[in-house]
């Protein structure tokens, strides 16, 4: 058993399939948010008032979403892989800005917390895995735009690059106690809408995947895609001129 920094699984025909489904399923959500956006009320105001509801300068957010964890480490040249579905609490800081009137560009920094220990039951040779986490990092850019006469809706997409370290400790009742270390990193992508309520609080709903690549290394399973569900709360710390 030898420490590794980083776990990546290879593809396969099945994750192709699943890939199909995930992208079918997308195009089913990208319609209901689209309708949800054009059937919400749309409110005629000033050019003042359509300042107050600009989405431009740096902003804060706070996000509830619920998640693929997974955690890998390194038994006799295999990558052995385990995953649950976990709830993260989510906090960003962003900087956005307007072009071309209603047209919205930015990037983003996050930082999570979560209960990401895993474990894997002793299996085929006899050797139990505890994987132990509970926080996660990303940045990533996000472009998107500005829907409605009072200016008050944001539908955009984002994609962000997010890592989570492991420690790992694999147990054996005849070779002993192992220490490893995991790092997982993978693209987070999707499509979020959000709404704002005043100059400064906004909410968001946002839905998406990721994509994960194990290279070439051997794995006891697949990590396919899935979709992630979020919603949270947004702060413009700075309001800027209308277009």
């Amino acid at each position: 058993v030898r420490p590794i920094a980083a776990c990546h699984p290879s593809s396969s025909q099945s994750q192709g399939d699943h890939m199909s489904i995930l992208q079918l399923k997308f195009k089913r959500l990208l319609r209901v948010l689209l309708f949800a956006t054009i059937s919400c009320p749309l409110y005629s105001v000033e050019a003042s008032d359509a300042e107050e509801y600009a989405f431009d300068g740096f902003y804060l957010g706070a996000a509830v979403m619920s998640q693929n964890v997974w955690g890998g480490s390194m038994i006799a040249d295999i990558d052995v892989l385990t995953e649950d579905r976990r709830t993260i609490a989510e906090a960003s800081l962003g900087w956005r800005h307007s072009v071309f009137e209603h047209w919205v560009v930015g990037v983003e920094v996050q930082a999570g917390l979560l209960d990401g220990d895993l474990h894997r039951e002793a299996g085929t040779g006899g050797f139990s895995v505890d994987y132990s986490n509970n926080s996660q990092f990303g940045f990533g850019v996000n472009a998107g735009r500005i829907l409605g006469s009072g200016r008050r809706h944001l539908l955009y997409v984002y994609a962000y690059e997010t890592e989570r370290n492991f420690d790992v400790k694999i147990s054996h009742p005849s070779f002993g106690t192992f220490i490893q270390s995991d790092e997982q990193g993978f693209l987070r992508y999707g499509l979020a809408l959000e709404t704002a309520w005043s100059s400064r609080l906004r909410t968001i709903v946002a839905v998406g995947t990721y994509r994960v690549d194990f290279g070439d290394a051997r794995t006891n399973i697949n990590i396919g895609s899935d979709i992630e569900m979020s919603i949270g709360l947004v702060y413009q710390l700075r309001r800027s001129k209308s277009s």
